[in-house]
């Protein structure tokens, strides 16, 4: 009955394409090791090499925060809403109250 926070860095963060949910979080059934959630783009800064992209995802009366590193080839801009894949072999579990790893989730 305890909370608990999910942590994953932004490179484990990848634009999903096929199987990818038009909202929520849903599981495909050919890539069992990932989970996709529809996220709308809030900062997109160019860096060269590669792109972040800040992007958020509605969560009740908050919003979680994702930041991506993607391909400079990859084309989005402010507003856009985009489905995004988890690679969940790289999903960590953190305590709230004292910043502790706990697991690896899988």
């Amino acid at each position: 009955g305890e909370g608990f926070n999910l942590g994953i860095r932004p490179e484990h963060l990848t634009i999903a394409t096929d199987g990818a949910a038009a909202d929520g979080i849903t599981a495909d059934e050919d890539y069992p090791e990932q989970a996709w959630l529809q996220a709308k783009v809030s900062v997109v800064e160019p860096l060269g090499r590669e792109t972040l992209i800040r992007a958020v995802v509605p969560d009740g009366d908050h919003e979680t925060v994702l930041n991506l590193q993607v391909a400079p080839s990859i084309n989005t801009q402010v507003g856009d809403r985009l489905p995004v894949a988890l690679d969940l072999a790289h999903l960590f579990v953190f305590d709230p109250s004292t910043g502790d790893r706990l697991d690896r989730v899988v």
